[in-house]
């Protein structure tokens, strides 16, 4: 059994690790932080037989997700300011359908989801370690991010793939 999750990359890479970067940057996150490959996860962690790796793929380029349009939203933190894991970019996608299919299709490859797809997001950056609360410093930059952020432009899917965690 192989972990894998589902992923769509995203046009304008380069961009969206800009951006990535300078919100890095604001709030000083090479202390608390690992910067993520902008992505959007649409189907979370699971276990599947190398077997089956091929037949999802194939399954994937099926759907025609690629070229739809992603729609920037707001920028925000999960699970709190309090203790904020995430900074995320939250966006809103037209593939809900798909994705139902994507999910129902890994099920009856007879694997197990660990966890069920949450709204759709780019992952910006993560909390590395641990603490029982953000330093007030961190929160004070990470609320000043939020509000000072003036969205950015939209992009699109350019490519869903399986990745090997």
């Amino acid at each position: 059994m192989e972990s894998v999750y589902v992923e769509a990359k995203l046009k304008d890479q380069s961009r969206l690790c800009r951006l990535r970067n300078e919100l890095y940057n604001s709030v000083n996150g090479s202390y608390y932080y690992k910067k993520k490959s902008p992505h959007i996860t649409l189907v979370p962690p699971f276990y599947i037989n190398e077997d089956d790796i091929e037949r999802l793929e194939q399954y994937i380029n099926e759907l025609c997700i690629e070229g739809e349009n992603v729609r920037t939203k707001d920028l925000m933190v999960w699970s709190s300011l309090r203790e904020p894991m995430h900074f995320i970019l939250d966006v809103e996608c037209d593939i809900d359908n798909e994705v139902r299919d994507l999910v129902e299709y890994v099920n009856s490859l007879r694997t197990q989801l660990g966890d069920t797809p949450v709204p759709y997001h780019i992952t910006m950056f993560s909390r590395m370690g641990m603490w029982s609360t953000a330093p007030s410093a961190l929160r004070r930059d990470i609320q000043s991010a939020i509000m000072d952020f003036d969205g950015t432009e939209d992009t699109e899917i350019s490519e869903v793939r399986v990745n090997r965690r």
